[in-house]
C-alpha cells in the first residue's frame, strides 16, 4: 500500500490519501513552519509503525490534483497497486483508464510494465497485481523504450465459473469467466504472459487444455486462439 498526506492549501484541510483514496481529511487550521520531521512515528515517539517503507517522496511545495495524480500511477506501477482513478505518466498522458466506479469495468488487479527513467526513474520490467487474486503477470519486454508503458486490469470475473456463452465455438466451447484488458502505449514488442494457476479453481494440470484467447472488444465470442508457445 502507499500512503500520501498533503495540505490542501495554507488554510484548507489536512488529507491522507490511501493507495489513491482520501482516508483522512481534517481541517487543522493554519501550518506553521516546520521545524522537525518525523517519519513512521509520532511526535511523542509512542506510535511506532509495524512494518517497512519502500519508499519516500517529499516536496517542499503544494501539488496539483494532477501532479499527485503523476506520482501516485509512478507508486501504483512500480509496486502493483491498483487505482481508482487513471493512470498518468510523468507528461500527464493516460496509461491507463479507470475510475474504480463500475464505468471502467477492467479496474481490477491493475499491474503494468514501462520505461520512463528520465522524469521518474521508473524501469518496470516484471509486473503483477498485489491483490490476493491476481492471476495475470507479465515480463520480457523484447521492445521496452522511453515512455513505453503496458497497463492491464480485469473485470473482475468469477475465477471458479467456466463460460460456456460468450465463446467462439469454432474455437473454443468455454472459458474462465474473468477477462482482461491491456492497455498499450508506444511499442512494448511481444511480451512473456504468465498465469498463478493456484487462483483458478479447478484449473487443469494438463497444459493441452489451456489456451489464449484475444479479442478487440470485451465481447469474447468475438475472440479467437492465440498462437504461442506455453510451458507449466
Amino acid at each position: 500500500a502507499f500512503v500520501s498526506a498533503y495540505q490542501v492549501n495554507l488554510s484548507g484541510n489536512e488529507q491522507v490519501v490511501y493507495n489513491g483514496t482520501v482516508a483522512y481529511n481534517t481541517d487543522f487550521g493554519a501550518v506553521g513552519e516546520v521545524t522537525s520531521f518525523v517519519l513512521g512515528n509520532n511526535s511523542s515517539n509512542s506510535g511506532e509503525l509495524a512494518g517497512a517503507l519502500g519508499e519516500v517522496i517529499i516536496y517542499n511545495e503544494a501539488l496539483t490534483a494532477t501532479e499527485i495524480q503523476r506520482i501516485e500511477s509512478y507508486l501504483a506501477i512500480k509496486y502493483g497497486i491498483t487505482l481508482n482513478r487513471d493512470y498518468l505518466d510523468s507528461d500527464g498522458t493516460i496509461l491507463f483508464t479507470a475510475d474504480g466506479a463500475g464505468g471502467n469495468i477492467f479496474d481490477n488487479d491493475i499491474a503494468g510494465i514501462g520505461l520512463e527513467e528520465c522524469a521518474v526513474e521508473l524501469n518496470q520490467q516484471k509486473s503483477m497485481s498485489q491483490n490476493a487474486d491476481a492471476v495475470v503477470q507479465m515480463s520480457n519486454s523484447t521492445s521496452l523504450d522511453e515512455k513505453d508503458y503496458l497497463i492491464w486490469g480485469n473485470d473482475n470475473g468469477s475465477l471458479v465459473t467456466r463460460n460456456t456463452v460468450d465463446v467462439n465455438s469454432t474455437s473454443f466451447t468455454e472459458r474462465v469467466d474473468r477477462v482482461w484488458k491491456a492497455q498499450s502505449t508506444n511499442n512494448t514488442g511481444t511480451v512473456r504472459l504468465a498465469f498463478y494457476l493456484g487462483n483458478l479453481g479447478g484449473a487443469p494440470a494438463d497444459i493441452k487444455k489451456y489456451g489464449l484467447v484475444k479479442s478487440t472488444t470485451p465481447t469474447m465470442a468475438n475472440g479467437s486462439m492465440a498462437n504461442y508457445s506455453k510451458t507449466i
